[in-house]
């Protein structure tokens, strides 16, 4: 299935493709370049196989929605992506069977997709701030985008050694069906601030800087 959801405006383009074709049907879409077959060919499991597939082929659709051509991605020491003979920031992301894109003109870029689950409850104290993981309405689904937010924070500033804990924070909110959130980035040597959207679709949520 092609792109299911998207976005398109002046500032930034992203886009969702819902997976329902076969791994084959997919390799033949996506065009890999040599350095994208053979971090594929380095994939064992199967979702997360067509996961890399199809989250290229969302960034594919995106580019050509800016009517440019695409010519594939590469990634830096710290495995940020970038596009080749494109000057767009971009950010992907998948959860299966979904995967998804952006691309931004004017900042870097980051998006993330995840489906509310108990089990983010286990591991909540390694992502939350002190003050985040307080907060006493907290559950699976506002639990969700407070780790979604701060994996797109994650994949803007694009660097290692980030403590999720301590380095990265979002503005208390009330869950809605889709809303825009505050997240910080603040290390010594970086600190700013960013608007993410998110929102819920096919019991996963889906956030992005905007």
């Amino acid at each position: 299935m092609p792109v299911v959801k998207f976005e398109n405006n002046s500032t930034y383009t992203w886009a969702i493709w819902k997976i329902t074709e076969s791994e084959t049907e997919l390799l033949q879409l996506a065009g890999l370049n040599t350095g994208e077959k053979i971090e594929f060919d380095q994939i064992r499991h199967p979702n997360k196989r067509m996961e890399f597939l199809a989250g290229r082929l969302a960034l594919k659709q995106i580019v050509e929605l800016r009517n440019k051509k695409f010519h594939g991605i590469y990634k830096d020491e710290c495995g940020k992506p970038f596009l080749k003979e494109n000057p767009e920031a971009i950010s992907m992301s998948h959860s299966f069977p979904f995967a998804g894109a952006i691309a931004h003109r004017n900042q870097q870029a980051g998006i993330d997709i995840e489906r509310p689950q108990e089990k983010l409850f286990r591991i909540a104290h390694k992502f939350l701030t002190e003050a985040e993981n307080n907060i006493p309405e907290l559950n699976e689904t506002k639990l969700c985008i407070y780790w979604c937010a701060k994996e797109a924070l994650y994949k803007i500033y694009g660097r290692r050694h980030v403590i999720f804990s301590q380095h990265l924070s979002v503005n208390s909110f009330e869950v809605q069906s889709e809303g825009i959130i505050e997240g910080k980035i603040e290390l010594p040597e970086f600190k700013q601030s960013f608007l993410l959207k998110y929102f819920h679709w096919e019991g996963y949520i889906f956030c992005f800087n905007v």
